[in-house]
């Protein structure tokens, strides 16, 4: 079963998850742990995934924070079927209670994958070098370098999370980051490839560099913006998150939903500004254009501009 390969038994996943019954087996959280494994591979890919297993004594930060993440996404998957069977057993379980061991669960479980998909993204073949067992684990996170997401990311402007923070602020999640790189390259590919073509054959300069940064800049609030359209709002890192909760939804008198299409169609108008704003700055300055409100009749001019 999935969850004998990640804990030696229940004791140890209980360290990682709080609240756990103490009463339940490795098989009564597999049909929850199937889910949970489907989450984790869909990002790092199944072959990444059965590496970081191989290689737990040798590289143990990465299994662990992939324990942890699954461990947490189970307990959640599993809260729906341990609340039905408390209300079986006439058992009160109130909604906030629900709904706040939800939310602490999916925290657990963003954190955990944030951490692990930072120690594979980052991880160099030069890394922890000084023996054999290291050199493996160099191995299984150098195999980052073939998952889906790592071979898109690098046709794209935005190539690494630390580079979106400095854009958009995303608490430096690589999670967010490389959950939103197929939305990245929707908008470079289908909006702004050709900008981006027509920046980069400027001669090298301070204006080029600047002109680049403000492009980023628009890539970076575009790819929130829909984002914000596509995610659930427990996906975004707390930054953005916060921006939404529920006091300030209901000061507002709207709901987070509502909160979050309206920042949404913020975010693209501004996008539309600026974008409109470099593309005239391109514009003018590869292209000579003469208005006749200041060009002036001159003695020898065959032709007269009349007023």
């Amino acid at each position: 079963m999935i969850l004998e390969d990640l804990f030696t038994n229940m004791a140890a996943m209980r360290q990682m998850v709080p609240g756990l019954e103490s009463n339940l087996t490795f098989a009564d959280l597999n049909p929850s742990a199937l889910t949970a494994r489907k989450r984790v591979t869909d990002l790092i890919g199944t072959s990444l995934y059965a590496s970081i297993i191989s290689n737990k004594t040798t590289a143990p930060e990465p299994f662990q924070a992939m324990c942890m993440a699954i461990a947490n996404f189970v307990a959640r998957q599993h809260l729906v079927f341990d609340t039905i069977s408390r209300r079986k057993d006439n058992i009160d379980v109130y909604k906030y209670e629900l709904e706040e061991m939800e939310r602490a669960y999916m925290d657990n479980y963003f954190s955990s994958m944030d951490t692990l998909m930072r120690l594979l993204s980052t991880a160099t073949p030069s890394d922890n070098q000084e023996n054999n067992q290291e050199n493996n684990q160099n191995n299984a996170q150098s195999s980052w370098e073939d998952t889906r997401l790592a071979k898109m990311v690098k046709n794209l402007p935005i190539q690494d999370a630390a580079r979106f923070d400095e854009l958009y602020p995303i608490d430096l999640s690589y999670l967010f980051f490389f959950r939103t790189v197929p939305l990245q390259r929707e908008i470079y590919e289908d909006n702004l490839a050709g900008i981006y073509a027509k920046v980069a054959a400027l001669p090298e300069s301070d204006d080029r560099t600047q002109l680049q940064n403000r492009l980023d800049r628009i890539t970076a609030r575009w790819t929130v913006a829909l984002a914000m359209t596509r995610f659930d709002i427990l996906e975004f890192p707390a930054v953005i998150k916060n921006l939404f909760s529920d006091s300030k939804a209901s000061r507002s008198g709207q709901t987070v939903q509502q909160r979050l299409l309206q920042m949404s169609e913020d975010l693209m108008a501004l996008c539309r500004s600026d974008l409109e704003s470099l593309q005239m700055q391109l514009d003018s300055d590869s292209s000579l254009n003469i208005s006749t409100r200041t060009s002036f009749n001159e003695p020898d001019d065959n032709i007269y501009l009349m007023p």
